[in-house]
């Protein structure tokens, strides 16, 4: 299995880092209703009332992490550098909800129309975590199954 996926073309390894981070987008919106209500029945009340939240977001964002670079790192090589492209990519989008969610489309933040304005807070958070876990992990994971038990540490001078 490890070898098919590390055979793979890069456009299908950038086409499996999209999916899999719109599934974490997805899972971070979530959690952050989860986590700013606490009650599963207030939270369920919230998602339905900005469901297109589910539709729009993970579409946007993944338009700010192409543009900050994110799908040009090879996962296995990925360090300090890629962990702040994904730390600067989610504030500018985090920045621009709440700017167009304020001024253009005067959401009123905290009713029963619009959403608290804890949420965006939270999910940045949040998306910081999981996708930059989810980098890491993939990191680890393919570092770790790619040694060679046939292999040899050798020192050339």
């Amino acid at each position: 299995m490890k070898a098919n996926f590390l055979n793979l073309d890069r456009f299908f390894k950038k086409l499996l880092m999209i999916l899999s981070d719109q599934i974490v987008l997805l899972f971070s919106l979530l959690l952050a209703f989860f986590l700013r209500f606490g009650d599963l029945n207030q939270s369920l009340y919230y998602i339905n009332l900005n469901w297109w939240l589910f539709l729009i977001i993970p579409l946007i964002t993944t338009v700010f992490f192409i543009r900050f670079g994110l799908y040009r790192a090879v996962i296995r090589y990925i360090g300090q550098e890629g962990m702040l492209g994904i730390i600067k990519s989610s504030s500018v989008f985090i920045l621009a909800w709440l700017l167009v969610a304020i001024t253009i489309l005067s959401v009123p933040f905290g009713s029963e129309v619009g959403f608290p304005r804890s949420i965006p807070i939270i999910f940045w958070m949040i998306l910081i975590l999981t996708v930059g876990g989810s980098r890491q992990l993939s990191r680890w994971l393919l570092l770790s199954t790619s040694k060679n038990p046939q292999s040899r540490n050798v020192l050339i001078y």
